[in-house]
């Protein structure tokens, strides 16, 4: 594949000065490697940490990053009586439904990005990728981390080094 708009003249060897040495390079492969990893990089990217309780959703589109941050108000109640399975089989449907508005939400947030990064230490990271594939993101590329607790500068940062490992 060959970059269009580049000259014969742009495909000669030209010369580099670097500390008083010369370094020969081709323009139009230099030119080349820049179009396809900036093509690649502008595609919107998304990583995110999540647990049942936050999440933290780092957006990457070239240099530009954004930062958006969701609370669940889902609590798994361990309080209640055992008095029937029923009664279980509620509270179990109603923390279920809380999860879906809650993955919703974050879906949302992830906005039209093409690749998703999700890390987190529990069950949410593989609940919120299956919901993922019910979305209109399901055409998106998700890759799944484990990884424990983190703070929101060590999530920009994994984010970051992924989507530069992966361009």
């Amino acid at each position: 594949m060959e970059p269009s708009g580049i000259s014969d003249e742009e495909m000669a060897t030209d010369r580099w000065e670097n500390e008083g040495g010369e370094i020969p390079f081709k323009r139009a492969a230099i030119k080349f490697c820049i179009i396809q990893n900036w093509e690649k990089f502008m595609k919107k990217a998304a990583g995110l940490w999540i647990d049942h309780k936050r999440a933290v959703v780092v957006l990457l589109s070239g240099d530009a990053e954004e930062i958006k941050r969701i609370e669940s108000d889902v609590r798994k109640s361990g309080n209640h009586s055992d008095s029937s399975v029923r009664a279980d089989d509620l509270l179990q449907n109603e923390f279920t439904e809380h999860l879906n508005k809650y993955y919703d939400e974050v879906i949302v947030l992830l906005g039209k990005a093409e690749t998703i990064l999700i890390m987190g230490p529990g069950e949410a990271k593989g609940e919120l990728k299956k919901r993922l594939e019910k979305s209109p993101l399901k055409g998106s590329e998700v890759e799944v981390e484990t990884v424990d607790k983190l703070t929101e500068n060590q999530i920009v940062s994994k984010v970051r080094e992924y989507f530069v490992k992966s361009s």
